[in-house]
């Protein structure tokens, strides 16, 4: 590995200017397949024993430290950090005057967590979603197609709850598998070590024991506790919930994942096991389809949370504190006329702040 010292790079402050350029790629890689990123992150074994202060700006380990910091799905996203592809990195970053940052606005994306830091507007709601976490077992965040539901969770709830600490959080859509795709979001966190074969393999198991009733939820629940006895409470999220009514075809496949839900946030609610919470986002056109199940209206009672358009004070503060945060300003004239321009019809401001 070719050899740079710490002079080569200037001061701390220059370090973190390469580390910002760093993490904003990344962003950019995971979003939008950046071939910026893509061009020297590639598969990656462990960066043992390679010293990367005395080449610049720390080591490979404690980069790959910070970054599972910075992303809780971290390395599962398929990123990480070889000696092969720092040098890259080292070169790329040293010979630029100052970072490219991302667009802080998602258009018509999510925000996620990676995004928390340029997701404003929705501090009440996400103040209440906390609050409500902290003291129920189901929660269920309704509200219209686009208005912000999966940015709420996943850019102002799990972070916080992160903050917080205490807290060990799964999440998933169903898709057309939902069994799979709960088994898959668990699997992490039952063995995180695994390699992406057995990762698969494991999945598949653990999906059909759950599928056929060889194996409950609450069962794997309470497996995954024991494994992290510093956790608190396991959070499993839900998200486009709607799913399970629009690719899921099979109704007895579909019930019997309704119950497996149910029975854990029953289980919950009775403290037979009160360290969990399920947490689901829902387009409030498919609500009848989930009243149309006696026991998941019994389980939704006082237990939903419906997401509106934000108000004009919001809206403001989702356009213009993002731009803040790098240091741009928008100019007031601009802000009014976006916010004249879309205040009766939020979902057309392709900002992704709703």
């Amino acid at each position: 590995m070719q050899q740079f010292s710490d002079e080569n790079f200037g001061e701390r402050k220059r370090e973190q200017d390469m580390a910002d350029t760093l993490q904003m790629e990344i962003y950019a890689y995971k979003k939008h397949k950046s071939a910026i990123f893509k061009k020297f992150i590639k598969t990656v074994k462990t960066t043992d024993g390679c010293d990367f202060r005395s080449q610049g700006p720390g080591k490979l380990k404690e980069l790959e430290d910070w970054l599972k910091t910075k992303y809780r799905n971290w390395p599962a996203a398929g990123l990480s950090i070889s000696s092969s592809s720092s040098v890259t990195v080292v070169e790329k970053l040293r010979h630029r005057e100052k970072a490219i940052y991302a667009c802080p606005y998602r258009g018509l994306f999510a925000f996620r967590e990676e995004d928390a830091e340029f997701f404003f507007g929705r501090e009440a709601f996400t103040n209440k979603l906390v609050a409500a976490v902290r003291k129920k077992p189901l929660v269920a965040v309704i509200g219209r197609s686009g208005s912000g539901k999966s940015s709420v969770v996943f850019a102002g709830l799990i972070p916080q709850l992160g903050q917080e600490g205490g807290y060990l959080i799964a999440d998933f859509s169903p898709k057309n598998r939902p069994f799979y795709r709960l088994a898959e979001a668990l699997i992490s966190l039952l063995e995180p070590q695994m390699s992406k074969t057995e990762r698969m393999v494991e999945t598949q198991t653990l999906a059909e024991a759950l599928q056929q009733g060889k194996l409950t939820l609450q069962k794997v629940v309470e497996g995954i506790l024991q494994e992290n006895p510093s956790a608190q409470r396991l959070l499993l999220v839900v998200d486009q919930f709607e799913e399970l009514y629009t690719l899921c075809q099979v109704s007895e496949e579909r019930q019997h994942f309704l119950d497996q839900l149910l029975e854990m946030v029953g289980a919950a609610h009775q403290k037979r096991m009160p360290n969990f919470t399920l947490v689901i986002t829902l387009r409030d056109d498919f609500l009848g389809q989930a009243l149309s199940y006696r026991p998941f209206v019994d389980a939704l009672q006082h237990s939903d949370l419906k997401l509106g358009p934000m108000n004009r004070q919001e809206l403001q503060a989702a356009i213009e504190k993002p731009a803040d945060k790098l240091k741009v300003k928008v100019e007031e004239c601009v802000t009014e006329r976006i916010l004249d321009a879309f205040i009766e019809e939020p979902g057309n401001l392709g900002l992704r702040i709703k």
